[in-house]
């Protein structure tokens, strides 16, 4: 009886320890603070289910099932928390995410490995801690003992939160001697950029020269902004208004010099400041593009670099997966340097690019560091680029360079100590394309190569991008049938079959149901025709914003009867902007005489430069009449923008400008350099009607879009002044180019638009005119105002103009004054009131 009173509590004196076994192994593996405490509940629950196992075996017989599937998971349990243990001990991960999103980039592991002094990290967390945070510090200290951290809430800690000057929470502060860094971006490559500003030593200048048109440091799609602000997280200091031109010399304290994309050939005075530069173990990095005199060709001659006069193309196919077409490479080869030695198996995008060589036999230790596939050459064809219309390009054997064709290369003097990087292309370093693949890195490392700071020469970390799928119309349509019909189709037919076999349905019943399937998709797609083949739709919008305006009706309804059309040509991709594309649909179903093409940029890459696009999204609107051609442009994608470039085109008038005479003008067809014609080429270049001799005697006719004052010697009659005043009083466009002298008669009209013209002449004590031969009577002028006139006039473009007088504005008198100084001459100039 006692052994039998002994047994009825075997069994729950083993589920209380098992119990315990559980809790305390949890207790232990969870506060390792408290590990006592779980090792005795662990071992005393250990103790009473052997207890329980003694006085009773048939227990364990009874419970054999449960007891297997209990020791089983506490078998699972030790080997996940073995296999964590060990991962935790000797860290190994797999990233198979694209750019490796989740794990150390390799500046950031160089950086770590390298650090030779302390560097302790305060994280400033709210409640003290942040998990996501804590593995990346934690992954940081593993390579290196000398970097450490700790978390602290502010809310317990206010001390060292008010001696950090911590002002918010999620705060992190890198601490290394008496150097500090704030980071509020809790990212890896703000950490690491922050470690590289905490250990360097000096603060690198670059400098990007101005006055050739060369790209700026703007955030817009064509400007360097990101370069500039990659540069400045790791401590370089960025200027970009180096005027070579007025300086003379590079100077002393830049590491790099930078030529970004010039338009214009750079002058010789700027060319001997390079070399001269280079020489005395300067650092050069030259961005060149196709259709662009650098001036430079000289230069690089001397340093064993051809830059080609052509541009590169690439039928590898790689390009198209991205939605690009051929005129633009993707490079995958790299040449062994040190610039390159880290992008093998990155990709690299220039967008129209030019081939560029090096002569191994130049006396400079240098070679390739970019080269296309072997589907790819150097086409010398570039009326491509210029022609309108579609152009077909192939390799022309013994005229083009088959591939592969290096697109950048670097050069070294090994005597004087200078370095020089050129590339084929500047696009592939702006805003559109410097966060694409490889090209940030790239010309972040040929610039940190060039300022012989090679530790910075890596793998940047990365972050997650926006990768969209480039699909063709085929494609599209492959995914419509495979997804939408042929997938659920199979599972519907399946699902028959199955149902058909257990004799839930007869013969009968699935011809019924296959039939009304039939029907019902025929006549979903008689509604879809029927309305693709009438237009039909119904706005069930509040304010039928899907709708048309009867004036865009009534503007588009009479193109076909007055044998008018109009096209549309807008630069943007399919999937871009969906309810313009739809709108411009709406269009062509009102007129057959209205037509539209969407241009992808990236993959019409030559119509872009034939119609000088400079912002997705611009529209071409051409509008036909009478054998006439009138374009127009808006890059705003709404219905009102659109209607009113037709309408302006339709209504377009011939332009004209008229020439006033009898004041000793300048003539126009003196082809001499004291002529105009240039100016009169040009005007009717520009569609303009140009006619000569206004002479005010009477108003000015109706037809005139523009009248030009030129140069007048003599002084203008009030009656003509009145004329003139007539016509601009009636909305009237004028010109007036107007010479240091005597009075022009024409003082009390302009101030009337709050313009006064001063009795002077401009003296420029810049220095810009005696490098070009000219005296201090010639200003240069590098700046200029927010004006449509100006605004495509790069900073640093210079203008000339010799023996100048002053215009400047003076107290508006206009009811609505609209007024905007043009240009600028240097700060040691004046109006010298002595004539």
């Amino acid at each position: 009886m006692e052994a039998l009173s002994m047994k009825a509590y075997t069994t729950p004196l083993g589920l209380v320890g098992a119990a315990l076994m559980v809790a305390g192994g949890l207790a232990y593996l969870l506060n390792a603070e408290s590990g006592s405490v779980g090792l005795f509940n662990l071992a005393l629950g250990a103790l009473m289910v052997a207890a329980a196992g003694l006085l009773n075996p048939a227990l364990f017989r009874q419970y054999g099932r449960w007891l297997n599937a209990f020791w089983g998971g506490i078998m699972v349990f030790g080997i996940v928390a073995m296999v964590n243990f060990l991962g935790n001990r000797y860290p190994e991960r797999f990233d198979l995410t694209e750019g490796r999103l989740h794990s150390l980039a390799d500046l950031t592991v160089e950086t770590l490995k390298t650090l030779d002094r302390d560097v302790h990290a305060l994280a400033f967390m709210e409640g003290g801690e942040n998990a996501e945070l804590e593995l990346l510090l934690a992954e940081l200290e593993t390579y290196n003992t000398r970097f450490s951290y700790e978390f602290i809430d502010p809310d317990r800690d206010p001390r060292r939160t008010e001696e950090y000057g911590i002002h918010r929470y999620d705060t992190l502060v890198l601490e290394s001697g008496d150097k500090q860094q704030q980071i509020t971006e809790l990212e890896e490559r703000e950490i690491v950029n922050s470690l590289l500003k905490l250990t360097r030593e000096r603060q690198d200048r670059i400098y990007l020269t101005v006055g050739h048109g060369e790209r700026q440091l703007v955030n817009q799609p064509d400007g360097l902004e990101q370069l500039k602000v990659q540069l400045g997280a790791i401590d370089y200091a960025v200027e970009d208004s180096l005027f070579l031109a007025r300086e003379g010399a590079v100077p002393e304290d830049c590491a790099v010099l930078v030529v970004a994309g010039p338009r214009t050939p750079l002058f010789p005075v700027e060319v001997e400041a390079i070399r001269s530069y280079l020489a005395a173990g300067g650092a050069l990095l030259l961005l060149l593009d196709p259709l662009a005199d650098s001036g430079l060709a000289e230069l690089l001659d001397e340093w064993g670099v051809a830059v080609g006069d052509d541009f590169v193309i690439d039928t590898s196919g790689i390009g198209s997966l991205f939605g690009l077409d051929f005129t633009t490479p993707v490079a995958l080869s790299y040449g062994d340097h040190p610039v390159t030695r880290k992008h093998q198996g990155l990709m690299t995008f220039f967008q129209l690019g030019r081939s560029v060589h090096f002569d191994e036999g130049s006396g400079r230790e240098g070679g390739p560091l970019v080269m296309t596939s072997e589907a790819g050459w150097a086409e010398t064809d570039l009326s491509v680029l210029t022609t309108e219309g579609n152009q077909t390009v192939k390799l022309d054997e013994g005229v083009d360079q088959p591939g592969p064709v290096s697109l950048a290369v670097a050069a070294r003097d090994t005597e004087a100590g200078g370095r020089l990087v050129v590339f084929g292309d500047s696009d592939f370093a702006t805003n559109q394309y410097f966060g694409v693949q490889g090209n940030g890195d790239l010309v972040l490392n040929a610039l940190s190569w060039l300022a012989e700071d090679e530790g910075l020469i890596s793998i940047r970390p990365r972050e997650p991008g926006h990768n969209p799928i480039a699909l063709t119309e085929s494609d599209g349509e492959w995914i419509f049938w495979l997804s939408v019909v042929l997938y659920p189709g199979l599972i519907a037919l399946v699902g028959i079959v199955v149902v058909s076999r257990k004799g839930r349905w007869s013969l009968a019943d699935l011809s019924a149901a296959g039939l009304g399937i039939v029907i019902s998709l025929g006549i979903a797609a008689l509604v879809n025709f029927l309305g693709d083949r009438y237009h039909l739709r119904k706005d069930m919008t509040a304010d039928a914003l899907f709708t048309l305006s009867n004036d865009t009706h009534r503007l588009l309804t009479p193109l076909a009867d007055n044998g008018q059309y109009v096209s549309v040509k807008t630069f943007m991709g399919e999937m871009e902007n969906m309810r313009f594309e739809d709108l411009l649909r709406e269009y062509s179903y009102v007129s057959p005489n209205f037509d539209y093409e969407l241009l992808d940029p990236q993959k019409n890459r030559l119509r872009v430069e034939q119609n000088n696009i400079r912002e997705r999204g611009t529209s071409i609107i051409e509008v036909i009449d009478e054998g006439q051609v009138r374009a127009e442009r808006i890059t705003a994608q709404s219905e009102e923008a659109l209607s009113n470039a037709i309408l302006k085109a339709l209504k377009g008038r011939e332009l004209r400008a008229y020439f006033t005479s009898g004041h000793g003008e300048a003539e126009l067809d003196q082809v001499d350099e004291l002529g105009y014609s240039t100016l009169k080429g040009r005007l009717k270049e520009l569609n303009f009607a140009v006619e000569g001799g206004l002479t005010l005697a009477e108003p000015v006719p109706d037809d005139a879009t523009l009248v030009v004052v030129l140069g007048p010697k003599e002084r203008f009659a009030a009656a003509e002044v009145e004329v003139l005043g007539q016509y601009l009083a009636r909305g009237g466009s004028a010109l007036f180019l107007l010479d240091p002298g005597q009075p022009t008669g024409l003082e009390a009209l302009l101030n009337e638009y709050s313009v006064e013209l001063g009795q002077d002449f401009v003296v420029d004590l810049s220095g810009l005119g005696q490098l070009f031969g000219a005296d201090v009577s010639v200003p240069v002028v590098i700046n200029y105002g927010d004006h449509p006139i100006t605004e495509k006039l790069s900073a640093g473009t210079m203008s000339f103009f010799p023996l100048a007088r002053s215009v400047q504005m003076t107290e508006h008198r206009l009811k609505e004054p609209d007024i905007a100084a043009l240009a600028y001459t240097h700060k040691s100039s004046w109006g010298e009131a002595d004539l």
